[in-house]
């Protein structure tokens, strides 16, 4: 009886104190003090709402910082650079647009939901850039191992390709100078410059070489007697001629252009076939005279030898006769070697 008093008077003072409270107060009892502290509900809001504000500012000024990384700027695929862009975009204008001196009370759950949205898509779309780091040996290779080139190629070069070269290095080396950090597109474009540069140099040199050389194929292909050779390997020599002489006639032929002229050239010349004169045509009806002869002989010495040692009996009254057929023949077949030799020798 006594402690149903008690509660009576505890739910009387309860009531009592729920009406002098405001509605929107919730109580928070501590655990260490046993102190009531009492927080409304706009506040605990305002309080959520804040640390999301700062959550997603502190991790936009991270990810802002990705734009100007590797990671970024070397990403394989332009869509997830944009998508990434994108949804940076959009959560500094949610950070803006739910700004603290902007937000209303009545925003907070709203505000929270679409700064935590806006945060999420972003760091998506981070987790999406694949850039890695440039690998930059060709360009310090070129940059810093070009004493061969310096004191060959470069000091025979003119004032503008020099100049050329110059600037290229020093824009290599600025783009050597960022490290891990240099774009793909900068190092691709500070090494093809620079390649491109040298290589001018080098294709000229080689474009004079090759030219004075055409020049001088042109001088000997001129000389030949248009009588020596068949009209048909000589009419293709004639037009090898002439596409060489107006290919070093023209001031914009390219060192390609050179090396095929030269080449066709000296291919032509080499074509070449001479007429057959009568003395020419006597010697080729010896030469092969002289190789029907041959044959007839090595056919004598394998009959000969095959006899003497397969028969011996047979042809033992002949022996003499076989023994000095081998070495007549034999004789024969030396000296008809000999004389092809130095006929292809002479021809060349």
């Amino acid at each position: 009886m006594k402690n149903k008093k008690y509660l009576k008077a505890g739910l009387v003072l309860a009531l009592g104190v729920s009406f002098l409270l405001p509605a929107n107060k919730i109580s928070y009892a501590s655990s260490t003090t046993g102190t009531t502290i009492v927080v409304s509900e706009l506040d605990a809001a305002k309080a959520k709402y804040k640390k999301a504000y700062d959550t997603a500012n502190s991790k936009y000024k991270e990810l802002k910082k990705v734009t100007d990384s590797v990671l970024y700027k070397n990403a394989t695929k332009e869509s997830a650079k944009y998508e990434f862009s994108l949804h940076l975009n959009n959560l500094i204008k949610t950070l803006s647009d739910y700004s603290p001196d902007k937000v209303k009370e009545s925003q907070y759950e709203e505000a929270i939901s679409k700064l935590n949205e806006a945060l999420k898509y972003a760091e998506e779309k981070k987790a999406a850039l694949d850039g890695k780091t440039v690998d930059n040996s060709e360009l310090f290779d070129l940059y810093y191992k070009d004493k061969e080139f310096k004191d060959s190629y470069y000091k025979k070069a003119t004032k503008a390709q020099k100049d050329a070269y110059d600037k290229a290095k020093t824009d290599a080396y600025k783009v050597l100078l960022e490290g891990d950090n240099v774009s793909a597109k900068e190092y691709n474009d500070a090494l093809k410059a620079l390649k491109d540069a040298r290589n001018d140099i080098i294709n000229s040199s080689d474009k004079e070489k090759v030219f004075e050389n055409l020049k001088k194929e042109i001088a000997e292909a001129e000389k030949l007697d248009k009588s020596l050779y068949t009209e048909k390997s000589y009419n293709v020599f004639k037009t090898a001629l002439l596409a060489a002489k107006t290919t070093a006639e023209s001031a914009n032929s390219t060192l390609n252009q050179y090396k095929t002229s030269l080449e066709a050239l000296q291919e032509a010349k080499k074509s070449l076939v001479k007429v057959d004169t009568k003395e020419e045509k006597e010697l080729a009806k010896l030469i092969e005279e002289l190789k029907a002869a041959k044959k007839s002989n090595e056919t004598k010495v394998s009959a000969a030898q095959w006899l003497l040692e397969n028969t011996p009996d047979t042809v033992k009254k002949v022996k003499g006769k076989l023994d000095n057929l081998i070495k007549e023949s034999k004789a024969i077949i030396k000296e008809v070697d000999a004389y092809l030799a130095e006929y292809e020798k002479t021809r060349g």
